[in-house]
Formats: structure tokens, C-alpha cells, sequence
């Protein structure tokens, strides 16, 4: 069984519309990696029934307007949908096939003799919110989220990714000119700053 999460979807494959191959990859590699490490999913919240069946979430991003930091906006786009995902109830006859809850109450009132596990719909629960930031590096100044004009500009980019606890979850720098130690320490107060901005925005629509 499957479920797709709306927006952004996942579990992860990344699909990049107007973004390069190149890119495309070095999104899908960040989103798999901040998704696989960050403890953003309780795998045990996937189970439909011990030892025989779980959901498998698949994420797939499209870039719309590739106009610069397409990284940041994709691994938000991917965390967002998963915060905004919600889980179908189920039922698992005898056999182990698994309906909707819709679908399993009409085969239960055909076959009435038959044992069945009902699950009710629930949100997906996220034990944290990981939220990026790319800074760049131009004339020894730090620049933060870069547009496509700028980064063509740019002599180093450094990407972090924290919690609003100040756990950091990745950190990403493709090559380029050095940041310093002091330039790392801002870059990562940067990245408290704009996790504590964005967490609130992301959940703020959920009920749970």
C-alpha cells in the first residue's frame, strides 16, 4: 500500500521541472539524506500491522521556477508535505490484505465471519521539523539565500540544516573558497534563526 503526501510527496524520489540533471541529483541526495538522518520519521509510525504490512511514503518534488536555491525551497516542499500528511484508516482481513476503512467495512459486511484489524486515519507524526539555509560567500561577505544571478557570482556556498532545538541535521559545502571558523559559527546562528522563523509557518496549519 501507498500514499502519495500533497504538494510536495514522499519517501524520496525528487523530480526537478526546470532544474538540470546535475541539480536534480544534488536536491534528491540532500532531501534522502535529511529525511534518512535527521530522526524526522518514526519508522515505527508507518505500521499497519506488526510484521506484515506498512505504508511506503513517496515524496516527489517538482521545481516549478528554478530562480536560485532551489535546494532550500525543496527540502522545505518535502518536509511540509510530510508534516501535512495524514495517514488513511485501514483494515487487514484474515488473509492480510489490506483495504481503506471505507473499502474494508463493505468486504467485513460481506464475509461477517471473518477476523479484521481496523486502523482510523491519522496524521503522520514528525518528531522534528529540519529546516535549511544557504549562505553564500562574495568578497569575503556572507550572503544569505542566494538568487540564480548571484550564485553565478559567488566564490563558496554553504548550506545548514538545523532544528529549532539547535540540533544541526546536515551540512552541506560543495567545494569552493574556505569559510572560517567565525564565518561558520554566524552561518550557524543564521540557521537557529531561520529555523525558529520557518518551524511555525510549516505546522501552523496542522491540527494535531
Amino acid at each position: 500500500s501507498g500514499r502519495s503526501a500533497s504538494g510536495g510527496s514522499s519517501g524520496s524520489g525528487a523530480a526537478a521541472g526546470n532544474a538540470s540533471g546535475s541539480d536534480a541529483q544534488i536536491v534528491e541526495s540532500l532531501v534522502q539524506r535529511v529525511i534518512s538522518t535527521s530522526g524526522l520519521l518514526d519508522t515505527e509510525e508507518l505500521c499497519i500491522r506488526d510484521g506484515l504490512c506498512a505504508w511506503k511514503i513517496v515524496v516527489s518534488i517538482v521545481c516549478l521556477n528554478h530562480d536560485g536555491n532551489v535546494e532550500d525551497a525543496a527540502l522545505l516542499a518535502a518536509v511540509s508535505a510530510l508534516e501535512d500528511t495524514v495517514l488513511p484508516g485501514t483494515v487487514v482481513g484474515e488473509d492480510g490484505k489490506v483495504c481503506l476503512a471505507s473499502e474494508g467495512k463493505e468486504r467485513n459486511q460481506r464475509r461477517a465471519g471473518e477476523s479484521v484489524s481496523l486502523s482510523c486515519a491519522r496524521p503522520l507524526k514528525l518528531r522534528c521539523i529540519p529546516v535549511p539555509l544557504t549562505i553564500g560567500m562574495f568578497d569575503g561577505k556572507l550572503m544569505v539565500d542566494p538568487c540564480s544571478q548571484e550564485e553565478d557570482l559567488l566564490e563558496a556556498v554553504l548550506t545548514v540544516v538545523l532544528t529549532t532545538q539547535g540540533a544541526v541535521v546536515a551540512v552541506n559545502k560543495p567545494g569552493g573558497a574556505a569559510f572560517s571558523p567565525e564565518d561558520m559559527a554566524v552561518c550557524m546562528r543564521l540557521g537557529l534563526g531561520r529555523a525558529t522563523e520557518m518551524e511555525p509557518l510549516i505546522t501552523s496549519n496542522q491540527t494535531r
